[in-house]
């Protein structure tokens, strides 16, 4: 499939969640560019032959990280730029392909289809859990040094 109709389509498919979903108007813009990124990314990491894993994952992470400045920026939860980002990389071929082998009873081809799937998900569940594990820490750094600071200030 062509890289630019897929860009657009990926811009396109968030955009439309996000309305589904009633996001704001003045988010609908940076949470379907969010998603865009989100699938430029994943098509770099193909192309350059990086795993499913690796390239769910760096897209993952960029969606989450940019959610949360996102969020920072506008007081608002990160849940809602986060989901919206993520759309374009939903693995929702693959799980369509999974169940119609299943049906058809191709095992072979099924459990091949589900092992790939299986590990596009991983790759997305890996990606969010390190920013909001770092970001965890990070919160937790600046309290202690906060608590430091008023106690050398006492």
């Amino acid at each position: 499939m062509n890289y630019t109709l897929q860009i657009i389509m990926a811009f396109l498919g968030s955009l439309g969640f996000a309305l589904m979903f009633n996001l704001r108007k003045r988010f609908l813009l940076e949470s379907s560019l969010n998603g865009t990124i989100c699938w430029i990314i994943f098509l770099v990491c193909q192309y350059y032959d990086l795993n499913i894993f690796v390239s769910s994952m760096l897209a993952s992470i960029w969606s989450a990280a940019c959610a949360e400045v996102l969020a920072r920026l506008h007081k608002t939860p990160s849940n809602q730029f986060l989901i919206i980002a993520l759309m374009p990389l939903v693995p929702g071929g693959l799980l369509y392909k999974t169940m119609e082998n299943f049906v058809q009873g191709s095992t072979e081809a099924a459990n091949q289809f589900l092992r790939t799937t299986m590990t596009y998900a991983l790759g997305i569940a890996v990606g969010i859990s390190l920013v909001y594990s770092i970001q965890n820490m990070i919160n937790r750094l600046i309290l202690i040094a906060r608590k430091h600071a008023l106690k050398a200030t006492l």
